[in-house]
């Protein structure tokens, strides 16, 4: 799923006052938290992490694969909802996108070889 395809998708659920380009840095922050505690915890010389320096960032494919990728378009409406003070919704929000994320740490640690404590470097 690209930035462009989650940001349309929320903007069609949440109508929002926010910026694409402030979305688009809320998506690169849980980026950065995948790429800090899963993917470079593994095994990966044969696997390309999200490139972030593409020109037109809207067209960034994420790194979470369907049925995982839902968990891009949580994290945007849990940040909607917090900004907008609803509460009770983003506590929804944050319960789904952490049981979606957690489903996913799982099923990357069981495609690929963890990298040992000692050697692991960001």
């Amino acid at each position: 799923m690209t930035i462009n395809e989650v940001i349309a998708k929320v903007d069609s659920i949440r109508p929002n006052q926010y910026s694409k380009d402030e979305k688009i840095r809320w998506l690169l922050q849980v980026e950065d938290r995948i790429k800090n505690e899963i993917y470079m915890t593994h095994e990966h010389d044969d696997i390309e992490f999200t490139d972030t320096s593409e020109e037109d960032e809207g067209e960034i494919t994420l790194f979470a694969p369907s049925p995982f990728d839902e968990l891009y378009i949580l994290f945007l409406a849990w940040r909607i909802d917090s900004y907008n003070a609803e509460y009770s919704r983003a506590n929804n929000d944050a319960e789904q996108f952490n049981n979606i994320y957690s489903d996913f740490e799982k099923y990357y640690n069981r495609q690929h070889m963890p990298i040992p404590v000692n050697r692991i470097t960001y």
